[in-house]
């Protein structure tokens, strides 16, 4: 992650904190900040559905303009909300109440649940739960899961399917369509 990025994830951190917005950073920023990866291309920020319209505020607040909320989610994709905006040198990639649809017809809606936290100087960057986003890269990035398996406890992938009722052996992918 470059300095530039890494001190608008500081400040942006800071401003959240401060307007009272919990979030949660996933990504490659929390792959990088297991020594995972090294190149970070924006900041993936996980918030709870209900702080959208605070979440706008605040950001207009800050930078002068409103976030864009009108994005299209990515296929398979059911989140409450996606948001985008450049804050500093940084591009956020905002989501709220991260949610995924299996063809089967079952939605995975993650809990927000408490991570760990990234030290960054005298600032604590809230990190989204490791089992979370192996889910998140188990449906869509599966070169992404597989760096991010082995740190994942395979007690803390238990908690989190009883925690989205999961369905009897559920493993997060989605099944291959026939050619």
């Amino acid at each position: 992650m470059d300095a530039s990025l890494r001190a608008a994830l500081v400040d942006v951190t800071r401003l959240f904190e401060d307007a009272g917005i919990p979030f949660q950073v996933g990504g490659s920023a929390l792959l990088h900040s297991l020594g995972l990866v090294d190149r970070v291309g924006d900041l993936d920020l996980v918030f709870r559905p209900e702080d959208r319209d605070r979440l706008g505020d605040t950001l207009r607040r800050a930078t002068g303009t409103p976030p864009a909320f009108d994005i299209r989610q990515e296929p398979g994709f059911v989140s409450s909300w996606r948001a985008e905006h450049r804050f500093g040198d940084a591009d956020l990639d905002m989501t709220g109440g991260i949610a995924l649809g299996y063809p089967n017809g079952f939605v995975a809606r993650l809990p927000f649940t408490p991570g760990s936290v990234w030290r960054l100087g005298d600032v604590a960057v809230p990190l989204a739960p490791l089992a979370d986003w192996l889910l998140v890269y188990r449906y869509h990035n599966p070169r992404r899961a597989a760096l991010l398996e082995p740190h994942v406890p395979p007690a803390a992938w238990r908690a989190l399917l009883a925690a989205i009722d999961a369905p009897h052996g559920f493993d997060g992918t989605v099944p291959a369509t026939p050619a």
